[in-house]
């Protein structure tokens, strides 16, 4: 029990279990009285697929609300897997319960659809995967070469294609045609999750305008944006992320995922430190910056994030420790740095490649002087094993960021040493 997180166990739960009830509940009820003798496992499953599918795409709207409480890592994360899970109970589903015409064309399109795109989204798209299984791995690194993201990202929307297709399967079988109450069901439901969806890529709601300021190197290989956007004053927690794109500039229209390195403020001036590792954050350097008004117009999207509300559902006198590998730095700063001054005690474990590669560490060890409640330790290199155990506090709570090797790494060893993973805090961008 102490490695199973509440939230998002209850959240899988719900889409495995939950979101597939009223489907099969409606739909045997109705069938029970149209269609009695009618077998209606291999209906089930197609039902329980699609009930999956719609699910999937629902979290890759990025719902706020469910952000908040598990973390958009873990939402993408049951977004892949009962994406693959609706595809093999569909193929089931086809294999049990062959149909003619327009049902057998639209279902069968789709589920080849759904196939071709789940593959190419495991090794472009599945970090979580690429990282654990090299081939993979090496395998993402040379499609990144060909394909841009952008082109990855509309690849994975022929997803949407393939669910209108269900639509009009299920549409083309007479005699589910026929259940009404079912149908009508079906419909409802599949619009309210297109209207999110819609919401999600039209909508202004969530998503705010801004300028580049400045962009300059920090560390080899990294970068420094500053980005101002009024609208967010004050409009951000310690520790988020948001997604940025630069609409006006062919190549960079597509949003991408960065943590802010520095706290809320009124000016609304957002700061990201950012690695130059794909094609979106290597075009970076080339983008112009000013205060001006010349700098380059920013599309900002969120912001999103769970370090700082993890800190608010625990008891504010539990010390903290924070695990940061790398990049991975940048949203535990702004979370340590409010955390002391709240009175928390904090212990603060760094290491990098190399000294040069150390962000902020002159921040960091200013903090460090002037504030006594916290300890700090920053390494080129890596901790021993014996130096990451030693970090521990009697009830502490953990933060931890950095390269998914390190995050797996030391989940273990807490948990190995009675740490509950209620107590652990972690965003993976390992999408």
């Amino acid at each position: 029990m102490k490695r199973i997180n509440i939230p998002v166990t209850l959240t899988w739960l719900v889409a495995l279990f939950v979101t597939p009830l009223p489907f099969l509940v409606i739909l045997t009820t109705t069938m029970q009285t149209v269609y009695a003798q009618t077998p209606s496992m291999p209906i089930k499953l197609g039902i329980v697929a699609y009930a999956w599918m719609l699910a999937a795409v629902y979290l890759a709207s990025r719902p706020r609300w469910l952000d908040r409480l598990i973390g958009l890592p873990a939402m993408y994360m049951i977004h892949g897997v009962l994406s693959v899970l609706a595809i093999a109970v569909s193929f089931l589903h086809q294999m049990r319960l062959p149909a003619e015409g327009l049902a057998k064309l639209s279902g069968s399109a789709s589920l080849h659809l759904f196939m071709l795109v789940a593959i190419w989204s495991l090794i472009t798209m599945a970090g979580w995967l690429s990282t654990r299984v090299p081939v993979i791995g090496k395998l993402r690194r040379s499609v990144e070469r060909a394909f841009r993201h952008e082109t990855n990202v509309w690849l994975h929307r022929l997803n949407l294609v393939a669910m209108a297709l269900v639509v009009v399967h299920v549409h083309a079988i007479g005699f589910i045609y026929a259940l009404k109450p079912f149908v009508l069901f079906f419909d409802v439901v599949t619009l309210v999750v297109a209207l999110c969806v819609v919401r999600e890529k039209f909508s202004r709601r969530h998503r705010y305008s801004g300028r580049l300021e400045a962009n300059a190197q920090i560390a080899p290989n990294v970068r420094q944006l500053t980005i101002r956007v009024p609208k967010l004053a004050n409009g951000w927690q310690r520790g988020d992320f948001a997604f940025i794109r630069f609409p006006m500039i062919p190549g960079m229209k597509e949003l991408h995922p960065f943590s802010m390195v520095n706290e809320p403020n009124r000016e609304g001036l957002m700061r990201f430190a950012i690695r130059g590792d794909g094609d979106f954050t290597k075009a970076l350097a080339s983008v112009p910056a000013g205060t001006d008004g010349t700098g380059a117009q920013v599309e900002v999207s969120g912001p999103f994030g769970r370090y700082e509300r993890f800190l608010q559902e625990h008891d504010p006198k539990r010390p903290v420790v924070v695990y940061a590998g790398g990049i991975g730095v940048t949203p535990l700063i702004p979370v340590a740095m409010s955390a002391a001054r709240d009175g928390r005690r904090v212990r603060f474990l760094y290491s990098a490649k190399t000294q040069q590669e150390l962000l902020y560490a002159d921040d960091l060890r200013r903090w460090r002087k002037a504030t006594p409640n916290c300890e700090l330790a920053l390494r080129a290199g890596r901790f021993s094993d014996d130096e990451l155990s030693a970090a521990k506090m009697d009830d502490a709570v953990y933060l931890i960021a950095g390269p998914s090797a390190m995050l797996r790494a030391i989940r273990l060893m807490l948990f190995r040493s009675g740490v509950r993973a209620g107590d652990i805090c972690y965003e993976p961008f390992a999408w």
